[in-house]
């Protein structure tokens, strides 16, 4: 048979053909070809499209470009660029100041005058000043980094401002200081631009649900450890939000914008926010949020374009940029763009939103706010400097009298933490120099009456620069109006949702579980200064039993983990003990001489070492017999720690806020080894290799289900298993047979056994002894718990139950503290106080009984005028006690009465392993030491205390 072919050069021909890339047809509106923003601009200046290659909005800069274009400005004499921070993944965060030659090179006194102007206290004459000196505009953009037009309006406004011959920006120069800051979140924005590019194809994509738009886990909101840096702005927890605070102090705005992105297919919304407004708002923030408002709009329909303010924007959470800036006495204004990742959107009506559109609407909102600015600067400097003056003399009633008291123990760690936020803050703190009487409130809700306070209390008045900020980060139970409320109530009864954007209760005490008190009178006049504490350059002392440090302080587990990590054998001390003169409380950390015999190394070097790292005293004990009652060394209530081998499941349905927390935690503040495990995959891996597996909450699908068997028998060879929020939840099932905890609803039919759990509980923690009875020599009468007299009411039958629940569910909090009362004897609350204050959610409600353990429920118990045990939701509290559960939020009746007694954390044998469930994040944005202190308990001594492993060499 004859074979057909085709000549040498004509198979050429159809193979140049078959592999060119095919030009898509032009997709109907996405040629935009004006430019961000208009004008006469000096040639001599590098335009964007000369460093870039591309015009802006064209497509996303990367965080080296952006860099690239205000490195060039930089030369320019109406700049100064400036690096504020590093990332966490080392890319450099600048702002650039921009203004007329003449203030660029009188910026120090400008600085300096503004100073004066924001704390008064030494000047009297702020008026003056105020009229003299340029106001401060500071424009941030793209916090979210998958947000990203806004850092590329930055690129456009910076080169108009820098770049343009037109009057209006020359003498926005001469009266204003306007400080760009691009790009506040440089590692989510490379990360999401790395996807963009992982999913940019040939033809241009304008559907918002493909990846090219949306990215994958974690997208780019978040910073590296996969934080939302704009929650972190009362919290200072990241180098990021640290560096801006001190910047923005430097420089006292009295403007502050804050560019993000919301839904593809939603338009534009800006300031002013609506009902609920935190009430620690300056007063004239609302007379000038509207007329921002009226101008920003304005430039809106000169244009034809679409907006909205409030709807979905409140005002009550104070850890925005916008709220945040607006507490410290700037215009606080929040845009919300509809966010386009590349090319463009479709959108309902079949128009195509680009991205150079998104961008322009960024920058005409920008320069709006300048203009405002700019025609109202003599008005708006004498309001702010009027606000700074009636800070610090109290004019607000509240304030004028008002502290903060916080008692230091042996905590340093978490008081050095608080301190250190304060003056990040640029709040005064000091310390009271003798006792004084003060009375007020505790974190509680306790009244307290002439107390004594020692000297040394930490004090923080509300009276000074900073008024109105200190009073929204660090007041106990501010409350929302009746009127919000019913708006509220209505919203849940009516659509079954929430009004609420976010957390209810913020406040820092609170949030650092601190011995803390609102003062409203007594507090002392004279405050001494807070000394930075000291190094210890010591030497430890040569010990011939053991090395001690107490474990009051939360850097107590990270030493144990330091320790075990270099080869130290570390053992726990299970209740407090006194050796060498010193008292050490439960949860010690002792490196005795006879364990560490095997090892290779200086032991005494290595735990002056770690110990002096971390702040911490070694003591050097000689001899292991404890004084008195108390335990000696050899016996049980030493426990030998295993070195924990951690692994955390992310990725997938894994929730990466609550994976990134975990994973900061451990990994940049306790600076122990984990792996990061893909949930798709770890079914199939080798979980050998780990002693210890977190699972974080999840959206949608717990990886616990997922897991199955395999998480099970892990168990039961001897793992621990933490798992929280909804990955409790979905332990706490018969399905997983993973313990015998339970969530409230799959129990209602019997819930006699958690009542009992109760009951067992309090009689164990205050037993009452009757002498004669005891020792009688015949049968007494014997008097049970359950049983409470004829009156008592019983629990209604299990249909009424489920109805309650049901119904109660519907009011579950959007994050309120609520007081939980602490095992004071459970090596889980090793370094807790016996009343913790916790912050819960919409989170599964976790019933305890036997065998499993609650060292921690909700509800602190305390004294009440009656003789007879009362119910609350499914619990009994005892006789002569009352039960205390909202701290701090919006807490309903209904939800009040559905969490109490519920367990937070739970701990059960499993096999040889261990289930601890955890009802709530413990490691909420990273600011939670108290309930922190647990999870560390939890990862550090978990493989320890509470699960069996062979002795092996």
């Amino acid at each position: 048979m004859r074979r057909w072919t085709l000549p040498l050069f004509a198979s050429l021909v159809i193979a140049a053909v078959t592999n060119a890339q095919v030009s898509p047809p032009p997709v109907a509106g996405l040629a935009d070809t004006g430019p961000i923003l208009g004008g006469d601009h000096d040639p001599s200046i590098k335009s964007p499209r000369d460093m870039l290659g591309f015009e802006v909005g064209e497509q996303a800069a990367t965080h080296a470009e952006i860099e690239r274009c205000f490195k060039e400005w930089n030369a320019s004499p109406r700049a100064q660029l400036v690096e504020y921070a590093r990332s966490h993944e080392d890319r450099p965060l600048y702002y650039m100041v921009i203004s007329s030659e003449a203030n660029i090179r009188n910026l120090n006194s400008i600085k300096a005058d503004l100073a004066r102007i924001a704390d008064p206290r030494d000047n009297s004459d702020t008026d003056g000043l105020a009229r003299s000196t340029p106001a401060v505009a500071w424009l941030a953009y793209s916090i979210h980094g998958d947000e990203t037009s806004g850092a590329d309006a930055a690129i456009a406004i910076a080169y108009h401002l820098i770049a343009s011959r037109d009057d209006e920006v020359r003498d926005m120069l001469n009266n204003l200081v306007i400080i760009i800051d691009p790009m506040m979140n440089p590692d989510g924005r490379d990360r999401f631009l790395k996807m963009i590019r992982e999913h940019r194809g040939n033809v241009p994509n304008v559907d918002d649900q493909s990846l090219l738009h949306t990215g994958y886990w974690p997208a780019g909101r978040t910073n590296h450890y996969m934080f939302d840096l704009n929650r972190d702005w009362i919290f200072g927890v990241h180098p990021e939000t640290r560096g801006r605070i001190k910047a923005v102090g430097e420089w006292n705005p009295v403007l502050f914008v804050d560019a993000h992105e919301m839904g593809a297919q939603d338009t534009y919304l800006f300031s002013p926010s609506r009902d609920p407004i935190n009430p620690n708002m300056p007063d004239s923030r609302s007379r000038w949020n509207a007329l921002f408002a009226r101008d920003q709009a304005a430039a809106f329909d000169a244009n034809g374009w679409r907006y909205y303010t409030g709807e979905w924007n409140e005002g009550w959470y104070p850890g925005y940029s916008d709220n945040w800036a607006a507490f410290r006495g700037a215009i606080g204004v929040l845009y919300e763009q509809a966010g386009v990742a590349q090319d463009g959107v479709l959108r309902p009506e079949g128009t195509v939103l680009t991205y150079k559109r998104a961008v322009r609407q960024q920058a005409v909102s920008s320069i709006a706010n300048l203009r405002t600015l700019l025609q109202n600067k003599s008005d708006l400097m004498r309001d702010y400097a009027a606000e700074r003056r009636d800070a610090i003399a109290g004019k607000r009633d509240e304030y004028k009298t008002r502290a903060w008291a916080v008692i230091p123990d042996a905590n340093n760690a978490r008081t050095r933490r608080f301190t250190d936020l304060m003056q990040l803050q640029g709040f005064d703190i000091g310390l009271a120099s003798s006792s004084f009487r003060a009375s007020g409130t505790d974190v509680f809700g306790r009244n307290i009456d002439n107390r004594e306070f020692p000297a040394g209390t930490l004090i923080v008045r509300n009276a000074q620069p900073e008024a109105h900020l200190i009073a929204t980060m660090l007041e106990f139970d501010r409350r929302m109006s009746d009127e919000y409320l019913a708006s509220e109530r209505k919203e849940i009864l009516n659509k079954g949702r929430t009004r609420i954007y976010d957390v209810t209760a913020w406040n820092i005490p609170m949030m650092f579980g601190l011995d803390a008190y609102e003062l409203t009178a007594g507090a002392p006049a004279r405050l001494d200064q807070v000394e930075a504490p000291a190094s210890r350059s010591a030497p430890i002392g040569t010990a011939d039993v053991a090395w001690v440090v107490d474990g009051a302080d939360d850097d107590t587990a990270t030493l144990a983990a330091q320790l075990m990590e270099r080869g130290v054998e570390v053992r726990i001390a299970t209740k407090p003990v006194t050796w060498a003169d010193h008292s050490f409380s439960r949860g010690s950390v002792v490196v005795t001489i006879d364990d560490n015999r095997q090892f290779n190394g200086d032991v005494r070097q290595s735990v002056q070492d770690a110990s002096r790292a971390l702040g911490l005293d070694a003591i050097a004990v000689n001899t292991g017999l404890g004084e008195g009652e108390l335990p000696d060394l050899g016996g049980e209530n030493f426990v030998l720690l295993e070195r924990p081998r951690v692994a955390l499941v992310s990725r997938d349905s894994v929730n990466s806020y609550d994976a990134g927390a975990i994973w900061h935690e451990l990994d940049y503040r306790m600076g122990m080894p984990l792996s990061m495990l893909d949930e798709g995959s770890v079914s199939f891996m080798d979980l050998r290799r780990y002693n210890t597996i977190i699972v974080p909450a999840a959206w949608g699908e717990s990886p616990v289900a997922k897991m199955g068997e395999a998480l099970k028998q892990w168990v039961d060879a001897g793992g621990t298993l933490i798992a929280i929020d909804s990955s409790a939840a979905a332990a706490a099932t018969s399905d997983s047979n993973l313990g015998s905890v339970r969530q409230l609803p799959d129990v209602l039919d019997d819930l006699s056994a958690y009542e009992l759990a109760l009951l067992r509980e309090h009689a164990g923690r205050d037993p009452q002894i009757d002498h004669d009875r005891v020792w009688s020599m015949s049968p007494s009468d014997v008097s049970y718990p359950w049983q409470f007299g004829d009156d008592f009411p019983a629990l209604p039958d299990a249909e009424e139950l489920k109805r309650r629940d049901t119904w109660q569910s519907n009011f579950m909090p959007q994050g309120a503290f609520i007081a939980a009362r602490v095992d004071p004897e459970h090596w889980l609350t090793f370094g807790c106080r016996d009343e913790l204050p916790v912050l819960m959610g919409e989170n599964p409600v976790l019933m305890a009984a036997p065998p499993a353990e609650a060292p921690i429920r909700l509800g602190i118990y305390e004294d009440a005028d009656t003789d007879a045990p009362s119910r609350v939701g499914w619990g009994v509290v005892p006789a002569g006690k009352t039960l205390r559960m909202r701290m701090s939020g919006l807490l309903w009746p209904e939800a009040s009465q559905r969490l109490a007694n519920a367990a937070w954390v739970t701990r059960e044998r499993v096999g040889s392993g261990q289930v601890i469930l955890f009802a709530s994040s413990p490691t909420f944005r990273g600011a939670t030491p108290a309930m922190t202190r647990v999870l560390r308990n939890a990862v550090i001594y978990g493989p320890g205390f509470g699960a069996s492993h062979p002795i092996t060499r």
